[in-house]
């Protein structure tokens, strides 16, 4: 259990070029592990990455590291966290990182599949963050112009049948006789 929390930390890590500052959940549900909302995304991302450079389990140093980082100073609540909280919220974050880096791999294999791939396990390469993030933005570009251009088209079409109306209109007025 422990191996595969690692494992997911050290490859959502490893997604990021720095992770202090970018690293983010995309794929899982935070609202999962936010109930409490007692902790904010920048604390969140430093807690994964101090589990992530002082190893599993070592919640004594990390709470030595939220004592001493600047960033920090000002926080007493999370500041004063007991040893405990800090590991309850750390592994929470692993498990986290665990489901995210699953859907990501699910996600490559489904994408693979489609060009008529297979990949196994070992072969699974994960796109950098940025990488994923300009993907997706391209693909929503994409979908906004073809929707774009279909409305233009709508526009037209419809003016056209405004057109052809009004001509039936003055078709009309011109063969009415006045009596």
């Amino acid at each position: 259990d422990t191996k595969g929390l690692q494992r997911g930390t050290r490859v959502l890590i490893s997604l990021f070029e720095n992770p202090w500052v970018e690293l983010q959940f995309t794929h899982y549900n935070m609202k999962d592990i936010n109930k409490d909302k007692k902790f904010t995304p920048q604390e969140d991302r430093f807690l994964l990455c101090w589990a992530h450079k002082y190893g599993y389990g070592q919640w004594e140093a990390i709470k030595f590291a939220i004592r001493r980082s600047h960033h920090f100073r000002f926080d007493y609540f999370f500041k004063s966290l007991t040893v405990e909280a800090i590991g309850r919220r750390c592994e929470q974050l692993m498990r986290a990182a665990e489901k995210e880096v699953e859907a990501m791999e699910k996600l490559a294999i489904e994408e693979a599949e489609k060009e008529g791939r297979t990949l196994t396990p070992g072969e699974i390469k994960l796109p950098m963050f940025k990488e994923s993030q300009a993907k997706k933005r391209a693909e929503q570009q994409k979908k906004f112009l073809e929707e774009r251009a279909t409305l233009e088209q709508n526009v037209v079409d419809i003016d056209e049948q405004i057109m052809q109306i009004q001509k039936a209109l003055r078709d009309l007025e011109g063969n009415q006789t006045i009596d």
